[in-house]
């Protein structure tokens, strides 16, 4: 199996662009990477490496409860599996935030995350959504492992 270091994850994300200060919206399946030198926190730590403490990460936490007839708990309603094992890792850090969407929440780890995260409306899209707020403010996607089918 492939095995990945955090010297790799730190190339990586630097070839691919990203910089100091960056907020990035992350999408991942971390398992593409094979093994990767301390899990998932390895992966987190590279990326904060390159983005320095004052990037935001932003990362899906969908749980389509609404749909699913559910209760949402902001708090405590977990990350979907499919979402990938990096989305409930950053829900999990302590001082992550989690946008109140039943359907399309987000957590974000990161100075903006609070500013990015803010729902102006009740609609899951368009003005005043948390996807408007990181369309306008230019957060840039990091698709790791994930294929378009």
């Amino acid at each position: 199996m492939h095995y990945t270091s955090i010297e790799n994850l730190k190339s990586l994300f630097l070839n691919l662009g990203l910089k100091k200060n960056q907020s990035i919206l992350v999408h991942s399946s971390l398992i593409s990477l094979g093994v990767m030198e301390k899990g998932v926190r390895g992966f987190y730590d590279a990326l904060r490496s390159v983005l320095g403490p004052d990037g935001t990460i932003i990362v899906p936490t969908f749980t389509y409860s609404f749909r699913r007839n559910e209760i949402f708990d902001i708090l405590n309603s977990p990350s979907p599996k499919q979402l990938g094992a990096f989305s409930e890792f950053v829900r999990l850090l302590p001082n992550s935030l989690r946008s109140d969407d039943p359907l399309f929440s987000f957590s974000g780890d990161g100075p903006l995350s609070e500013n990015l995260l803010i729902k102006k409306n009740k609609n899951c899209f368009g003005e005043g959504s948390v996807f408007e707020n990181l369309f306008k403010s230019k957060v840039k996607i990091l698709s790791i492992g994930l294929t378009y089918s």
